[in-house]
């Protein structure tokens, strides 16, 4: 680690441990039992998550994690259990535009999982089985109209996939 990102871990720590750091942003609900709140700087922004000690004295993320940009607004929430991530995550753009939004289990992502463009347009949308796009994925151009839609199996396209022009005609 960096003299100067030590140096900033250190200050965030300072001003965490006197009650100057933000305490909780509005949505970061409460700790698990054995978890506290803790927070550092990250980039231009912070973070903030609950964080329990191991069996092994490891320190791990366990509850709700969010981390907010330098204008304040937060880029990202999001969930940990026993150091992994875990069940719902959605991240936002610096106007606080909703980016992308999914589940995770056991850190990957898993299930239904949504990306938009920084317009705000949705640009794709399919599932994940544990971190590999499988079923049916639609994308879309920044109009909002289909751009393709098909099959992943094993996180490989299958054949049978349509796609459209910017215009919204099929394509052969």
């Amino acid at each position: 680690m960096t003299r100067r990102l030590l140096i900033v871990a250190a200050v965030g720590s300072a001003l965490l441990a006197i009650g100057l750091w933000p305490r909780r942003p509005a949505s970061l609900g409460p700790c698990p039992d054995g978890a506290q709140l803790t927070g550092a700087p990250l980039g231009t922004g912070t973070q903030e998550w609950c964080e329990r000690v191991a069996t092994d004295g490891r320190r791990l993320k366990d509850g709700p994690y969010t981390v907010l940009g330098a204008n304040g607004r937060r880029t990202l929430d999001g969930f940990y259990r026993d150091g992994v991530k875990e069940g719902r995550w959605v991240f936002w753009d610096a106007n606080g535009r909703k980016r992308e939004e999914g589940e995770f289990r056991h850190d990957r992502e898993h299930g239904l999982w949504t990306r938009w463009s920084t317009s705000g347009q949705r640009v794709e949308a399919g599932e994940y089985q544990g971190g590999v796009r499988e079923g049916r994925w639609t994308f879309w151009y920044e109009n909002g109209r289909k751009a393709r839609e098909g099959e992943y199996r094993d996180g490989s396209e299958v054949s049978g996939w349509r796609r459209w022009t910017v215009k919204g005609e099929p394509c052969d």
